[in-house]
């Protein structure tokens, strides 16, 4: 509900000023049907002109009862809000435009004794009948020490 009286507080003058153009449009309306209502001599003439005078004024109708939840909610509604409704909201921050926190690298571990460059990632064909032998000197997942890589502007202070 705060949401509605939120639009309906920032945007009031938009909407006084579309309903004026819409109340001056129907009233115009109204008269003409009811002008033409007046003239009208024969049954379809005048089912045509009422149609047309109750269509105008159910919107005469609608546009005033718009005017007047507005001016309600600006009245009476807004000055009861607490303020931390009609605080602006905190924009959500712009992920293209915060810079990234360099990555950890990525390391393998090698054998003892072993000395060698980077490991190769690509996969690699294993010749029929032959089986790898199982990686046995890894660490357990819980000791390993890797951290995401963090937004270098998120970071709180």
């Amino acid at each position: 509900m705060d949401r509605i009286y939120l639009f309906l507080i920032h945007n009031d003058v938009w909407i006084y000023i579309l309903s004026a153009f819409g109340l001056v449009w129907y009233v115009t309306e109204l008269i003409r049907g009811q002008r033409a209502l007046g003239r009208a001599m024969f049954n379809l003439e005048r089912e045509t002109a009422t149609r047309m005078r109750n269509h105008a004024l159910s919107f005469v109708l609608f546009f005033v009862a718009i005017v007047g939840i507005v001016y309600y909610v600006n009245r009476f509604v807004a000055p009861d809000l607490p303020e931390e409704v009609l605080s602006p909201l905190t924009p959500t921050p712009d992920i293209f435009a915060t810079p990234l926190a360099t990555p950890t690298p990525l390391t393998t571990p090698l054998a003892e004794g072993v000395v060698g460059g980077p490991p190769v990632l690509a996969p690699t064909a294993t010749l029929f009948g032959a089986v790898a032998e199982p990686i046995t000197d890894t660490l357990p997942a819980e000791d390993a020490a890797a951290a995401p890589t963090p937004f270098a502007g998120c970071i709180p202070n």
